[in-house]
């Protein structure tokens, strides 16, 4: 598993992540590792999730955007139109998209929470009225943690070498999304834009410090 703290040594791969070619958008290998307690998802190179004492591997294309849509926003309620255009991108929707997402839905429960009372949400994918929530921290998600990790540097009074020093374990870390290959419009393509734009100004920061 992957770390990004600023205090903890960082350990990456340069290697791009390999694409699942299964429909669009396209995916990389979606691994639940549980070999430590808590919930953590990588967004960022190979997607990867950990839950509790569990490796799920999870098959669906469908199911990997819904959790990935979730995961970058945790903590917030997604309307499920944005879910439906995250499952769903390219147009060519099931007759009844609202069914086949709750069926998604259900189905990802199962996959990370097995044990759950049954017809419960479980902890983690909670029914909301305004759609459904991934209740983990944003420091959870390696993405969001990165950028909140950046501004906390921008913020550091330190000098121009220890500067340069913690942006550069920050670049090394900032992979690509993990759905950045896809080329169909929607929400996971606009965030795979702007996590891509968060990189470039990360290292401008490094090359201007």
């Amino acid at each position: 598993w992957r770390t990004f703290g600023l205090r903890r040594r960082v350990r990456t791969s340069r290697t791009p992540a390999p694409a699942w070619g299964l429909g669009s958008p396209s995916w990389c290998p979606v691994v639940v590792d549980g070999s430590t307690g808590g919930t953590q998802i990588a967004l960022l190179g190979q997607f990867e999730v950990r839950v509790a004492n569990r490796s799920v591997s999870i098959k669906s294309p469908n199911e990997r955007a819904l959790l990935a849509r979730l995961a970058l926003e945790p903590g917030t309620a997604v309307p499920p139109d944005s879910l439906i255009e995250a499952i769903w991108p390219h147009g060519k929707r099931p007759d009844d998209p609202a069914r086949a997402l709750r069926y998604h839905v259900w189905h990802l429960r199962d996959l990370l929470e097995p044990d759950r009372a049954d017809r419960s949400d479980g902890a983690l994918v909670l029914t909301r009225p305004t759609g459904y929530m991934l209740a983990i921290d944003p420091s959870a998600v390696d993405a969001l943690r990165l950028e909140a990790e950046w501004n906390s540097v921008r913020m550091l009074e330190v000098d121009l070498q220890h500067r340069r020093d913690l942006l550069g374990l920050l670049l090394d870390a900032w992979r690509p999304a993990c759905f950045a290959e896809s080329s169909m419009p929607g929400p996971l393509s606009e965030a795979a834009i702007r996590l891509d734009r968060l990189r470039s100004a990360v290292l401008a920061d490094r090359i201007s410090a």
